[in-house]
């Protein structure tokens, strides 16, 4: 009964109650989310290149036009990449004492 506690205990996070006997595991609902966030990249960078229009006055009666001026989508990229892979570092160092640690102790799970 511990062994079952523990389990559950340690993946519980990764299932969702969808009814009262029925649990979802995360290989069924982890595509959703993966979708709605990559469409909501997607249509910032169309925002972000699509606000690069300015309206101008043009001609002595002040007509106005609206011209197109340079967005460049590099820079935001280059940021999320950046972030991205500072994250990663920063994971990977923490779970490598982690794991050091456990090591050292001698708390090697037997599976």
């Amino acid at each position: 009964m511990s062994n079952v506690i523990e389990r559950l205990h340690a993946s519980f996070f990764f299932y969702i109650l969808t009814g009262p006997e029925r649990f979802s595991p995360v290989a069924e609902y982890l595509a959703s989310p993966i979708l709605v966030s990559v469409a909501i990249i997607f249509q910032g960078l169309r925002l972000w290149s699509g606000l690069g229009w300015v309206e101008e006055t043009v001609g002595e009666k002040g007509a106005s036009a609206w011209r197109r001026r340079s967005r460049p989508v590099i820079i935001p990229l280059f940021a999320m990449l950046v972030t991205h892979l500072l994250g990663v570092v920063l994971f990977t160092l923490l779970n490598r004492g982690m794991v050091i640690h456990s090591l050292s102790v001698g708390n090697i799970p037997q599976y």
